[in-house]
């Protein structure tokens, strides 16, 4: 007995047009775009946020630590973290309307 693939008879060189076309023709042009708004709205404000959070605490991290590794370390973990904490909500909202 010939053991036979699963996907054996899959031909993956047009799967993704074919998936690309299925979803065009069931859910039109809109679908490929859903919660894109809000993703815009989100990373826009999580950038800005980070960025400024990472200049103010590199100023004061610079007198704390000798290292300049360090020190861009630390600031780009204070700087991450405070972000998302800020604009996690806008995640979890953006999540939702993706569904």
């Amino acid at each position: 007995m010939a053991s036979t693939s699963f996907f054996s008879d899959i031909n993956y060189s047009s799967y993704g047009a074919e998936i690309v076309k299925d979803v065009y023709n069931k859910e039109g042009i809109r679908f490929f775009w859903k919660g894109n708004g809000t993703n815009c709205v989100r990373v826009f404000p999580q950038l800005a946020f980070n960025y400024a959070v990472f200049r103010k605490s590199k100023t004061i991290n610079k007198t704390i630590f000798d290292n300049k590794n360090v020190v861009n370390f630390v600031s780009g973990c204070m700087a991450g973290c405070a972000s998302m904490l800020i604009t996690y909500p806008l995640e979890t909202t953006r999540t939702y309307l993706s569904l």
